[in-house]
């Protein structure tokens, strides 16, 4: 920019400048921990706040200057020097750029490309030029003026977005319009089910079941259940159908998360259990006086036959996978002996020492690469050391394929 086109961004005070700044960003966010002011470092940009990810498309920020004006060191004199106005209207002029088909030129959803971070206990002002080609073609460039702080009107606007009404900031919003930019109350993504809570949009990864919100709007909240309709929910079973009726959890069989959980969910008078985790019984329900029995009740007399001899029932088997030496009830056809089966042939690719039943029709010997078991050491939680093993294989082809053009 020249005399004819000045630019200036001055401030009444002074812009902050960190020692390990500079007039561009060029810096990696792995300092911010160890050099948090560095986040606020004065600079000039096109569309980045830290060094370029060239595998993003994203350049440098390129900067051009006059000998007899040097902007560049006047804004950022280095050494965490606090940096003077930005000037640029000599004859020969100067500027800040990137080349076009670079990705950090592009705007996002939002319309917009960052021009600089500007960081100062003063007042800004000035104007700024810019030089646009619209799709990224050169042909079509556009020369604009915008003085520093200036909202540009709908009539004034080079390109009007199509915004939506956004009451509760969370990104997504419900009314269309049409403006220049995104401006503050406003969205540039519609879709929004509940304007009134900013936990209610579309795609929520963190929707809460059983709160009572439709928070991912798919149409209908998510909801716990409660198979037997007694007021207590299951503890991880949840209704996730959506449908306009199905807005809120009070319906049959659904409940909200507040709710208590339920020993038994298919039993509407087993409820609250014991501090064992056992069901407690009403006073009216006969126990279960069988020693052999899951739930063997030792205080119920022998004539009480409530019981029930599932749920304890386990492979008795020490050389199964599934082996339960805790089963109370001993059951071979519930063995399993394939899962943790492998291969022991050392020449394999997926040879593994460790395996607990050894089956060598589950080698492989097509792949070339083959990393050995890790073991990796940690302290855990309670402060004890615990080991994992991690098994890493990459199976290749047998042989080669060959394309041609």
């Amino acid at each position: 920019m020249t005399k004819t086109y000045p630019l200036v961004v001055s401030t009444t005070t002074s812009f902050y400048q960190h020692p390990l700044g500079a007039p561009t960003p060029n810096w990696n966010t792995v300092l911010y921990p160890i050099y948090p002011e560095l986040q606020y470092d004065s600079f000039v940009t096109i569309g980045i706040d830290s060094a370029p990810i060239p595998t993003d498309g994203e350049s440098a920020v390129q900067t051009v200057a006059s000998s007899a004006q040097n902007w560049i060191v006047d804004f950022d004199p280095g050494g965490g020097v606090s940096g003077g106005d930005l000037i640029i209207n000599d004859a020969i002029g100067g500027s800040w750029f990137v080349l076009a088909g670079e990705s950090n030129g592009f705007a996002g959803d939002d319309g917009r490309v960052l021009l600089a971070q500007l960081t100062t206990d003063g007042d800004i002002s000035g104007q700024l030029n810019l030089q646009i080609f619209p799709e990224g073609v050169q042909g079509d460039m556009v020369l604009e003026t915008h003085a520093l702080g200036q909202v540009c009107s709908e009539e004034d606007c080079q390109y009007l977005n199509t915004v939506y009404v956004d009451l509760d900031g969370d990104g997504f919003g419900t009314d269309e319009a049409v403006m220049c930019g995104v401006p503050d109350g406003y969205a540039a993504v519609g879709g929004d089910c509940n304007d009134n809570s900013a936990i209610s949009f579309p795609g929520n990864p963190y929707d809460i079941p059983g709160d009572g919100i439709d928070g991912d709007c798919d149409g209908g909240e998510s909801c716990y259940r409660d198979v037997d309709n007694d007021g207590y929910r299951s503890e991880d079973e949840l209704d996730l159908i959506g449908s306009p009726f199905n807005v809120n959890c009070s319906e049959f069989g659904e409940a909200y998360f507040s709710q208590p959980l339920d020993c038994d969910d298919t039993n509407p008078e087993l409820t609250e259990a014991d501090l064992n985790g056992n069901c407690i019984l009403p006073d009216d329900v006969v126990g279960c006086g069988q020693p052999g029995a899951c739930n063997y009740d030792p205080d119920a007399g022998p004539e009480e036959d409530n019981c029930e001899f599932i749920s304890c029932v386990g492979c008795g088997n020490p050389s199964a996978c599934n082996y339960d030496p805790f089963a109370i009830i001993t059951d071979d056809e519930e063995c399993d002996f394939v899962s943790c089966a492998g291969c022991t042939d050392e020449e394999a690719t997926n040879y593994n020492p460790d395996v607990l039943i050894a089956n060598d029709d589950n080698c492989l010997y097509s792949g070339i690469l083959a990393i050995a078991p890790i073991l990796i050491d940690f302290e855990g939680a309670e402060g004890e050391q615990s080991t994992y093993t991690n098994e890493v294989y990459a199976l290749l082809p047998p042989t080669p394929f060959n394309s041609t053009a």
